[in-house]
């Protein structure tokens, strides 16, 4: 077999250097869900980086905790995370 990467993914949301092409979805997708449920934009590199730290955070403490695939535990993240009064607030504050 012969196998070779041709292209090396690289994005960016809000200036946020992300190289993994699934988590770059999971999380672009995740920032529309918190814009639509806030009903404000997210445009800043601060906000945009508190986000994943606390989706990769909680996408990890259900991964370990649910016995459920990474895709499962980032999707159930999501969920809690939008529905976290708190969570909302942080953002809403941080986005100024």
């Amino acid at each position: 077999m012969k196998a070779e990467i041709k292209q090396k993914f690289i994005g960016t949301i809000n200036e946020v250097k992300i190289d993994d092409g699934f988590f770059y979805a999971a999380l672009k997708s995740f920032v529309e869900e918190i814009e639509d449920f806030a009903e404000e934009g997210i445009e800043t590199k601060e906000v945009t980086e508190f986000i994943r730290s606390e989706f990769v955070e909680k996408a990890n403490e259900i991964f370990e905790s649910e016995m459920v695939t990474y895709e499962e535990a980032m999707c159930r993240a999501k969920y809690r995370l939008v529905n976290d009064k708190y969570f909302i607030e942080r953002v809403k504050k941080l986005n100024g």
